[in-house]
């Protein structure tokens, strides 16, 4: 599996992975997007990821995982498929900002205070370990599925429970600051 130092996508036709990667430093997105491509990907990125380029984790059936490990995050925009269980962990024992954009599985651990940067979804399944503050920065993070809280949820903003398939199921002993339920499927 390939391990870059740093790693610059500078391609408006984007860049397909054809195996798993690592990058032990920054990744920056400046144009073009990053496809996880056609079969399931693991991707560490161990320092920060910036610019306005994309990441792709699309696919049906395909599993990705993205790990970071970066105090400071932002892209462009992060896309997944729905029902793919593809997977993003912010693993950083400490601050970070999360890339907005719309995920499959969002898990939140290591530890220290991870806040939004915009409005995000989570299709299928949020975790919030323990030790771990989710700031919503004043925006709205929609879950679609089910939440593991373990940790605490804060700031102006909500996490609001809609547009499931199925009740949603809150589990854990983590705290929330606003958390709201606008879906008649309910939740317990």
């Amino acid at each position: 599996n390939p391990q870059f130092n740093k790693m610059t996508l500078n391609n408006s036709s984007g860049l397909r992975l054809d195996g798993n990667l690592q990058v032990n430093n920054t990744l920056t997105l400046t144009s073009g997007t990053l496809d996880f491509g056609t079969t399931a990907k693991s991707v560490t990125i161990i320092g920060n990821v910036s610019g306005g380029g994309a990441l792709s984790m699309a696919g049906v059936g395909l599993a990705h995982s993205l790990t970071l490990i970066g105090a400071s995050n932002s892209a462009g925009s992060l896309t997944t498929t729905t029902g793919s269980g593809s997977n993003v962990t912010y693993s950083l024992n400490g601050k970070q900002t999360m890339i907005a954009g719309t995920y499959q599985k969002l898990s939140c651990t290591g530890g220290g205070t991870k806040t939004l940067n915009g409005s995000t979804t989570a299709e299928d399944y949020l975790t919030i370990c323990s030790g771990v503050t989710l700031a919503d920065g004043g925006y709205t993070l929609t879950e679609k599925g089910h939440i593991s809280n373990n940790g605490s949820h804060t700031g102006a903003g909500e996490i609001l429970l809609t547009g499931g398939s199925a009740q949603h199921i809150l589990s854990g002993t983590g705290s929330y600051t606003n958390l709201e339920l606008n879906d008649a499927r309910g939740a317990t």
